[in-house]
């Protein structure tokens, strides 16, 4: 290894060394204090980006799917409308779309299916629109990995759009909560992530906070990004097993209904072997 100082090779020097660089970096050596090349390589499982949603009702594939279908038909009695998604979940596949139309049992959905799905797939009928009434009781949004399945969530985000104005002191577009939006992730244990009671609580909790204002009409808008994962952030994934009923809850706790829309999209990927 080559001096760091032109007189010494004591491995105190090399750190001292080190810590007084600009630069960072990561090296690794072996016995001999040789350094060896690394190579960072991201791994090749399949990405999530999923919506945080409301479980409103269950039911039942009709027919089988294919790759590319877009109208899906489902057990009558079926309690979707348009606006709502519906959620496709077998064998660690999983599809999240938004219903565009209804005729009876068959629904168009604005997502495409990417696999084969067989009538035994669970299916369930979700909203992902968090501008509702919570303020008697709590209203839950949650994201949980298909059975057979791990999911490694890096990031979250949250999107607020109203009329108005906002700031750091309101909730999006209306006035600050008084309860808040409690975040939360559960794996065996519970585990409070933050609670939100204004856009200012989003700022302190994830810094990555942008307001757009409509020009010339439109919507306002608040962008969340709450990063977990990396060294400059919290340095840790949020682990959900599928297998254990591991989920991120998301509790509405008060009236948002003022508010045009909210949604919460959480980020990741699937672990190496499922």
């Amino acid at each position: 290894m080559p001096e760091t100082n032109g007189t010494s090779n004591r491995i105190e020097d090399i750190l001292i060394a080190l810590e007084d660089m600009s630069t960072k970096f990561a090296a690794v050596y072996n016995s001999s204090m040789v350094a060896l090349d690394v190579a960072i390589q991201d791994q090749h499982t399949e990405p999530i980006s999923i919506f945080a949603s409301r479980k409103l009702s269950t039911s039942n594939l009709t027919s089988a799917l294919t790759v590319d279908d877009n109208v899906i038909t489902i057990s009558s009695g079926h309690t979707a409308t348009t606006n709502d998604h519906l959620e496709i979940q077998e064998g660690g596949r999983y599809l999240q779309a938004s219903i565009t139309s209804k005729t009876s049992v068959d629904l168009t959905v604005d997502m495409p299916t990417c696999c084969a799905f067989t009538t035994e797939a669970e299916v369930r009928i979700t909203n992902i629109h968090m501008n509702v009434d919570g303020s008697t009781a709590d209203i839950e949004f949650s994201l949980y990995p298909p059975t057979g399945s791990t999911y490694d969530i890096s990031r979250a985000i949250i999107s607020i759009v109203d009329g108005t104005a906002m700031d750091d002191g309101k909730y999006g577009g209306i006035a600050a909560l008084t309860n808040g939006t409690l975040f939360r992730q559960i794996n065996g244990e519970t585990y409070n992530l933050f609670v939100a009671r204004t856009n200012g609580d989003f700022v302190s909790e994830a810094y990555d906070v942008t307001y757009s204002d409509k020009a010339p009409g439109g919507e306002n808008g608040m962008r969340c990004r709450r990063s977990w994962n990396g060294q400059s952030k919290t340095g840790v994934t949020l682990r959900l097993s599928g297998n254990t009923g591991d989920h991120i809850s998301v509790k509405v706790r008060d009236a948002t209904t003022a508010n045009t829309d909210m949604t919460c999209k959480f980020q990741g990927h699937m672990t190496q072997g499922g």
